[in-house]
């Protein structure tokens, strides 16, 4: 019976997934109005997204007041809600503008993923690319940093 109340859970999770288009590519006419009419009342549509993180600068708390800073130290898939707006008043194509994910990132090399520096982050998106968050590493002796790097979303 509890095998069959997660075949349906999970089921039903990926039939929904798949019919809210968070596999597909945003598309271009996401604002694009049918028939002929300004665009009005359409401040922002949220959509939920998939992207990849790579983090370029990590500051590490050690302790007391010492900040350790390393650079290129993570990359990793994430999963967030983003905000999209149109690029401006003639052009309706979808902008990013900010947005929020967490994300499992496994090292500097994603093919050859170190278990001892997977970090769990929650991270904030601004402009499309920039990202910055907080992250913890529950393998090593200083579990809390701060990541600054950018995002791709899919």
């Amino acid at each position: 019976m509890k095998k069959l109340i997660i075949i349906f859970f999970l089921a039903s999770l990926t039939i929904t997934v798949f019919s809210q288009g968070i596999f597909k590519p945003v598309p271009k006419d996401l604002f694009k109005v049918s028939d002929k009419s300004l665009l009005t009342g359409v401040n922002a549509v949220k959509l939920w997204r998939f992207d990849a993180t790579v983090v370029t600068n990590e500051f590490i708390f050690e302790g007391g007041n010492q900040v350790t800073s390393k650079t290129l130290s993570a990359v990793g898939p994430g999963f967030g809600l983003q905000w999209y707006v149109p690029r401006s008043a003639t052009d309706p194509t979808p902008y990013n503008i900010v947005g929020i994910s967490a994300a499992v990132l496994l090292g500097a090399d994603i093919y050859q993923p170190d278990l001892a520096s997977v970090k769990i982050a929650l991270l904030a998106n601004a402009f499309q690319f920039f990202t910055a968050g907080a992250a913890y590493t529950p393998n090593a002796s200083h579990k809390f940093s701060l990541l600054l790097g950018g995002q791709i979303k899919f």
